[in-house]
This record gives C-alpha cells, sequence and structure tokens, in this order.
C-alpha cells in the first residue's frame, strides 16, 4: 500500500471513530430558586459554599430567556447551539463565562491564544480546556462541513418543508457550517495537539483530577481505565458518572488497576448532586432494576422530576408515560415534554438544529392531543425553573431574541 493509500484509509478510520464517539454521546446524553426537597438536595446545599470558593467569583447571571413560545432568528438558535453545548463541555474544566462568548462570537483565535498562553505557564484549567477543544470539537469541526454529504441530505430534506421554515433551517445550517470552517481553521494552524496533551499529562501528574478525566478520554487507550478511576475516586461527577455506568454494563475496570469497590449506586448518587445527566440514569435505574440498584418506583419519580427542574428530561420522558394517572398527572409529563421540544427549537439544548429535530419538535408542540393544562403547567415550570435549567445547559448569560411564534 504506497503512503497516499495509507493516508485516506487512516483518515477515513479516524472518521469513522469521531462519529461513533458522538453517536455515543448523544445517545447517552444548572436561579436564585430555593432548591425541591429530594435525597440530593442537602449534598447540594452543604456542598455549595465549598464549590463557590473552589470556583472563584460567580458567573454571570443567567438572563432572561424569553418566552417558550417563540423561534428565534435562525442564526440566533445557531448561535444559542454553539454557546449552549460550549458551555456544557468546557464549563466542567473550568471555562470562563468570557471564553465561552468569545468562541461563540467567532473570536476564536483570541480564545484560543490565551488558553495556550496559560496552559504554557501551567494552568491545568486551561489545558483541560484546550485538550477537549482539540480533540472533540476541533474533530467535529472537521467533518461538519458543506462539503459533508450531511449537508447535501439535511439541504435536500429541507426541501420538503414550507417555505418559511426551509428558509429558516437552510440559513441555520449555513450559520453552523461558517462557524465550523473558522473553527477548523484554527484547530489547524494553532493548535498542536501534542503539545497540547503534554500540558494536560503534566497536570494529571501534579495532582489535577479534571486532568485525569481529560485523559481517561482522550489519552493512550491502555491507560484511560486507570485515568477514568482516578478522576472518578479524585471527585470529578463527569468520571463517576462515566464509571457507574461502566459498572452498571457490565465492563467495570480491572480490578486491578485500583481500589474500584465503589459501587454504580453510591458513583451515581455523587454525580447527582452537580450533574442532572447522572441523576436521570439514576431515575431509570430505579425504575427498571440495574445491578446494585433495585426496582423503586417512588424514588425514580422523584429522581425523574429533579433531573428535568434541572435541564435533563430523558427519564421523566421515558418513566412518565409508563406510570399510572394516580402517581403522576399526564399533563405534568406532557409540560415537560413541551419544554423540551421548546428549547430544542430555540438551540438551547445544544442539539444541531436539522429538518428531522424541528419536524420532531413542532409534532409535539402543535399536537392536538396537548391540553390548555398541560401548557399552563409548562410555562409555570418554565417560571419556576427556567432560569435553573439554562445555567445547567451550559447557557448562561444567553438572551433569547424575538422571533417567530412556535
Amino acid at each position: 500500500m504506497n503512503k497516499r493509500l495509507i493516508i485516506v484509509a487512516c483518515s477515513g478510520a479516524l472518521l469513522l471513530i469521531l462519529i461513533v464517539v458522538w453517536i455515543i454521546f448523544l445517545t447517552e446524553r444548572k436561579s436564585a430558586l430555593s432548591l425541591p426537597v429530594t435525597k440530593h438536595t442537602a449534598a447540594i446545599v452543604g456542598n455549595a459554599e465549598a464549590k463557590q470558593r473552589e470556583a472563584g467569583p460567580p458567573a454571570a447571571p443567567v438572563k432572561s430567556v424569553g418566552g417558550l413560545w417563540v423561534r428565534p432568528p435562525a442564526k440566533v438558535a445557531a448561535r444559542n447551539v454553539r454557546r449552549c453545548r460550549l458551555g456544557s463541555t468546557l464549563r466542567p474544566f473550568g471555562a470562563s463565562d468570557s471564553t465561552l462568548e468569545r468562541i461563540a462570537d467567532g473570536d476564536i483565535q483570541t480564545a484560543a491564544s490565551e488558553l495556550m498562553q496559560r496552559a504554557k505557564a501551567g494552568d491545568a484549567s486551561a489545558a483541560n480546556q484546550l485538550g477537549y477543544i482539540a480533540h472533540w470539537t476541533c474533530g467535529f469541526a472537521r467533518i461538519d462541513g458543506a462539503q459533508s454529504a450531511l449537508h447535501a441530505s439535511e439541504m435536500r430534506d429541507a426541501q420538503g418543508l414550507a417555505a418559511a421554515d426551509a428558509d429558516w433551517i437552510r440559513t441555520a445550517i449555513v450559520e453552523r457550517e461558517t462557524f465550523n470552517q473558522q473553527l477548523s481553521s484554527v484547530c489547524q494552524q494553532s493548535i498542536d495537539n501534542g503539545e497540547v496533551d503534554a500540558w494536560v499529562a503534566t497536570s494529571a501528574s501534579r495532582g489535577n483530577m479534571e486532568s485525569h478525566y481529560a485523559l481517561a478520554m482522550f489519552g493512550a487507550r491502555k491507560e484511560r481505565d486507570a485515568q477514568l478511576v482516578a478522576a472518578a475516586q479524585g471527585g470529578v461527577p463527569w468520571a463517576q458518572f462515566g464509571l457507574a455506568q461502566r459498572i452498571l454494563q457490565g465492563a467495570a475496570p480491572a480490578s486491578g488497576i485500583s481500589n474500584t469497590s465503589e459501587n454504580a449506586k453510591d458513583l451515581l448518587n455523587a454525580a447527582a448532586v452537580d450533574l442532572p445527566q447522572a441523576e436521570s440514569y439514576l431515575a431509570q435505574c430505579e425504575f427498571r432494576g440495574c445491578a446494585d440498584i433495585p426496582v423503586d418506583i417512588p424514588s425514580a419519580l422523584t429522581d425523574a422530576r429533579d433531573a428535568a427542574e434541572r435541564g435533563e428530561f430523558d427519564a421523566m420522558l421515558e418513566i412518565g408515560p409508563q406510570l399510572q394517572a394516580s402517581q403522576i398527572d399526564p399533563d405534568e409529563v406532557e409540560a415537560w415534554s413541551l419544554i423540551h421540544a421548546a428549547i430544542d427549537v430555540q438551540g438551547y439544548a445544544g442539539n444541531r438544529i436539522s429538518v428531522a429535530m424541528v419536524k420532531s419538535a413542532s409534532g409535539t408542540l402543535n399536537s392536538p392531543t396537548v391540553t390548555s393544562h398541560a401548557k399552563a403547567l409548562a410555562e409555570q415550570y418554565w417560571q419556576e425553573y427556567g432560569a435553573r435549567i439554562m445555567t445547567s445547559l451550559g447557557c448562561g448569560g444567553v438572551v433569547a431574541a424575538s422571533g417567530d411564534k412556535l
């Protein structure tokens, strides 16, 4: 095989790996309000002051997010997608609002240069952010462009929509691809993956637990299990969540790596203090039963509701329809479904805008079976939990623009 064929084969393999990882990520996919009373509330309140001291100055307050029933202009929705996605993925590594806003607004080179200067000076948070950007954000920007087969498919599918909807989706797609092209250019010209990896490894060797988690995702394959266990035992919520999933799926890291005696339920409970995704996963296990987690319907409903109030709706939308009306008001389940659909179209969920997504959300929002009570509940929940949901989704500081009624 000649050199050119080897390069092509390697590129194809990398593309396939990135796509598979992205699919896995999607399928497994925090207001000044008082916290609901759940089994996690005491832990949340107990940890608040300590976490504030660790985090430094508070993040910018979440601004008004507008109403539920408005679809913003396509470019605004596309910007919402990338801002919220960046927030949800980079905030756990210590990204500031200013860094997130700069990248989302297209000032990528300035943000990357500042992160590299800090990482070079030994800043573990900057190194970890760069590690994620280099291996994940940049990787998908390179394969999600105007020349991709996905672009052609989306543009073709848009032709079957009403003219206004088709124009809206096409504009959002072009906006996404323009940003991705700019991001890819900065990645190729300014970010040296080997240098970034060395910074992350150095931070891990100095005891930074988030760096251990970064290495669990992007480091040498033979060392990833040990890095995941180290990060989980070091209190990194996403590592605790990931390790719990591995255990429940029968793929726990080898016991010889280190002490992995923690059970999945303890790990999920610990992760759920910070991650509604972990609480949602726990609720689903409590509903159907998992290893270490017996069936407990009341706890499942409590955790599913709390996760929804923090922006993670999967458990509520899975469990709710299977319960009796005496256990949960069907209109409550429908209300959470309406909120989920609305924020998806507005871009706050961080999911790519596509014809399929818009059709699904529109079907939910315009379903003739939606009652006035369900819609009123959705509006009530949004007033009570909207700011909390937006923060949890990584959208802090996003301001909704006026637009078309959904």
